[in-house]
């Protein structure tokens, strides 16, 4: 990130709010911004298509079922934590 300000927006900002626009939570005049900066910043627009490549890769990964020995396996290996009242 260079910080570079592109439609109103910085590079931190398009970061902040890459995961609610990749959900598609973001709307009005913050997609409006994030969309133009996106379009024109050197470094943000490719972050994007990177994340967004990543994101659907991870999407069409199939689904496993986590064996039913799973937790009953990992507690004991688990250093226990005080709890503090």
């Amino acid at each position: 990130m260079n910080g570079e300000a592109k439609h109103g927006m910085q590079c931190a900002e398009f970061e902040a709010l890459l995961a609610e626009a990749l959900d598609g939570t973001l709307s009005g005049p913050k997609l409006q911004g994030f969309q133009a900066h996106r379009a024109e910043c050197r470094v943000c627009g490719p972050m994007y298509a990177e994340t967004e490549a990543g994101l659907r890769w991870l999407k069409a990964l199939d689904e496993v079922e986590a064996p039913s020995t799973l937790v009953r396996n990992i507690l004991p290996v688990i250093p226990q934590q005080p709890v503090y009242a």
